[in-house]
């Protein structure tokens, strides 16, 4: 605080008993209190000042004084210089006047409160007049945790019958290498073609081990040019059932010329016995 002023802390029950009224002189004693905070919240500090003048002449020796009702958690703060009484020293006033800031706070609640600071001034000569004035303290709002920059919010809750879905990949993982000896099932005959190779047993391929160090080739896409004998990779019926029939022709050939020379054989060996004979008789 400045020097020459002091603060003056007071309740409704700390003002002292107003002193007899003066008779009136030439000057009338005027109060008037003033806020800087409109809505103001308990916790905070509210600030304003109560100005003193005198009308109609000269006020000597005016004094001030403050109570705050309730007075129960409530602090109000003057600045002023003091007199012995613990009254804020004005002077003499006139019509110009004189102002007296002061601080009021009241201790922070859940519930709303209104206090009424009551302003008295005194001068010799002249009237005691006196102002209250109401401020309504909002309650105190509550406190929100704020989360520190190096924690990460948590995951929601699922809710029940809410699947949580999984994460998707951003890459996507490399194709196993082919292995080797796998084989490939041909193809099947499109619908209404007679498949050449029905009735044959058909051998399934057998998987080999690759020896170590084996690379096995990568496989190619590449397609073989159309020529007349490969034609369109489409096989005639007529000209696989003149194949088939055509083989089973030789191979009875076959058969029968085989079977005529083992009986040609087998004759020639029954001769050359029978001849082998009659020399010897």
């Amino acid at each position: 605080m400045r020097a020459g002023t002091a603060a003056l802390l007071v309740g409704a029950a700390a003002l002292p008993p107003l002193p007899a009224q003066a008779a009136p002189g030439d000057g009338v004693l005027v109060v008037h209190t003033t806020l800087t905070s409109a809505q103001p919240t308990r916790g905070e500090d509210v600030t304003g000042q109560v100005w003193v003048a005198a009308a109609g002449g000269t006020a000597a020796n005016a004094t001030l004084s403050f109570s705050a009702t309730p007075n129960a958690g409530v602090a109000l703060e003057a600045i002023c210089t003091r007199t012995a009484q613990g009254y804020c020293k004005l002077g003499d006033v006139d019509a110009a006047g004189t102002s007296v800031p002061f601080t009021i706070r009241v201790k922070a609640g859940a519930a709303p409160l209104t206090v009424s600071v009551g302003a008295f001034a005194r001068a010799d000569g002249a009237e005691a007049v006196r102002e209250y004035t109401e401020i309504t303290f909002a309650r105190t709002p509550p406190k929100t945790k704020t989360p520190e920059p190096s924690e990460t919010p948590p995951a929601p809750a699922a809710t029940p019958g809410e699947t949580a879905t999984p994460p998707v990949p951003t890459a996507s993982a490399p194709l196993p290498a082919a292995v080797p000896g796998a084989s490939v099932a041909p193809p099947y005959p499109s619908a209404g073609t007679a498949d050449p190779g029905a009735g044959l047993p058909q051998v399934a391929g057998v998987p080999t081990a690759a020896p170590p160090g084996y690379v096995a080739p990568t496989a190619t896409e590449q397609a073989l040019p159309e020529t007349e004998l490969t034609g369109a990779g489409e096989v005639s019926p007529m000209l696989a059932l003149g194949q088939s029939v055509w083989l089973g022709v030789l191979l009875a050939g076959c058969t029968l010329a085989s079977a005529a020379a083992v009986k040609r054989g087998a004759r020639i060996r029954h001769a050359t016995a029978a001849s082998g004979r009659r020399r010897r008789r």
